[in-house]
């Protein structure tokens, strides 16, 4: 991935699924200088056939695949991640940071981003799994302040993306603690909103 330009400031948001990443992003996106970049989302997206990010009709096709079948992106197909991360970028770069959701997943996907994305604050959005399942079920029955439209709510795909995110994404923590970044931990409970997490951030950082 290649950006002539500096490297763009990030803010990062990690946590398990239904931790509240999305509504925070956007409560980010619409109160301060800050663009979302929701991954996820973006794929959704993709494959419905809106914002093609400048992609391929092949990698369409892939990644509409993929979100049929529930299935991650393979890491040997990771030029499309950042195909879409550039593409969002050059269309934000007048935002003062870049709220990045759902990428990197693992450490071997920060230090590639790396490249083109300079991460100044890393979020712990910290949540239990008694926590989590709790919330994804107000999420899929329309009670909480995640409007996004998921068909991977069932028990079955929650217990699979806790145990990716332990194994995989959760490592990223100590990465950017080694490197020097400090981690912002936040709590989450069953009705932390995302403007009680702003408003944590506020405390924390220059927004």
């Amino acid at each position: 991935m290649c950006i002539d330009q500096e490297r763009k400031l990030a803010i990062l948001l990690i946590g398990p699924t239904g931790s509240g990443k999305s509504p925070l992003g956007k409560s980010l996106e619409e109160k301060t200088d800050c663009a979302h970049f929701d991954f996820g989302a973006h794929l959704r997206k993709i494959a419905s056939g809106k914002n093609l990010f400048g992609l391929s009709d092949g990698d369409k096709t892939l990644i509409t695949e993929l979100i049929q079948a529930n299935a991650l992106l393979p890491e040997g197909r990771f030029d499309i991640a950042e195909k879409i991360l550039e593409f969002f970028i050059k269309q934000h770069s007048d935002s003062h940071y870049i709220v990045l959701n759902g990428l990197p997943r693992h450490v071997d996907q920060a230090k590639r981003i790396s490249q083109s994305i300079e991460i100044r604050h890393v979020v712990h959005l910290r949540c239990t799994a008694k926590i989590v399942r709790e919330r994804v079920h107000r999420r899929k029955s329309g009670k909480s302040n995640d409007d996004s439209k998921r068909d991977d709510d069932c028990e079955e795909d929650i217990a699979r993306k806790i145990k990716i995110f332990n194994q995989q994404t959760k490592p990223i923590l100590d990465y950017y603690c080694r490197i020097g970044l400090k981690v912002i931990e936040l709590d989450i409970d069953f009705d932390t909103t995302e403007d009680e997490l702003l408003g944590e951030l506020r405390k924390m950082i220059k927004l």
